[in-house]
């Protein structure tokens, strides 16, 4: 049934752009085929082959997601969801009442107005995330994906180091929403970017900002204003984390590898 993922996640060579975690241990199989709320069968399928997975990193974030096992939330009104996945920045749900029946269940996605009906299987939900984000990437784009990242050069690896000695703390939200963000640079250098990740407090969601820092010099200490998703989650909801040191084939998720030009 998903042949094409498979065939995709072999040809990549950048390591993290699909994060899967496999097919389950003997028990959770026999728990996943017996289950009893009646799970779509291009789901369990999904889950049974590929188990979490994150596809198609960007940045800090992925841009489509499948959750191994179903979470239950709930609309404002309180009808009952599965939450199932994510795409961009919008959770993928089934209804409740839609579960159950024997046969397959329409995706919703989250959205400004409330919860759209986008797909009607899990199956073409996934297939027509998958091909608009495939097809985003762009043949030269894919052809760096399939091939091995170079190591690091001895510029990049100062960069590693650099970044390392940056310290950074939340202390506010502006007036107009935006998270505010002190810096302090102790490294001996000034870095154009300095790159966050951010999720929110509900773990549905994660992502990145970066924070332009070439004016920071070392010693210095400074206060930057950042936007943090505020179209999508709340500010009491936001969490910023630090992430782990990047490796090769990270350049392109790291803005600390970028030029400030033209940004």
């Amino acid at each position: 049934m998903y042949e094409w993922l498979k065939e995709q996640i072999a040809e990549v060579n950048t390591p993290k752009f699909f994060v899967v975690d496999g097919p389950p241990d003997a028990s959770l199989r026999a728990a996943i085929e017996q289950e009893q709320m009646g799970l779509p069968h291009s789901y369990k399928a999904f889950v049974l082959e590929f188990g979490n997975a994150k596809l198609y990193r960007q940045h800090a974030g992925y841009g489509l997601g499948v959750k191994g096992a179903p979470v239950e939330a709930q609309t404002r009104e309180g009808e009952a969801l599965f939450r199932i996945g994510s795409f961009h920045e919008r959770n993928a749900f089934f209804r409740r009442a839609d579960v159950g029946r024997g046969a397959e269940a329409p995706v919703l996605e989250s959205g400004p107005g409330g919860l759209v009906e986008v797909s009607p299987s899990f199956e073409e939900w996934l297939r027509q995330r998958a091909d608009s984000l495939r097809g985003s990437i762009g043949k030269r784009a894919w052809a760096q994906l399939v091939a091995v990242p170079a190591p690091f050069s001895s510029e990049e690896l100062a960069i590693v180091e650099a970044r390392r000695a940056y310290e950074w703390r939340m202390v506010g939200v502006a007036p107009n929403g935006d998270i505010q963000i002190e810096v302090t640079n102790n490294s001996t250098t000034s870095l154009p970017f300095l790159s966050i990740g951010v999720r929110d407090s509900g773990g549905t969601f994660s992502g990145g900002l970066w924070i332009g820092v070439r004016d920071l010099r070392p010693g210095q200490t400074a206060i930057y204003e950042r936007d943090c998703y505020k179209k999508h989650l709340s500010r009491d909801e936001v969490v910023l984390f630090p992430l782990p040191d990047p490796g090769p084939e990270d350049r392109d998720s790291y803005w600390e590898f970028r030029s400030q030009s033209g940004r």
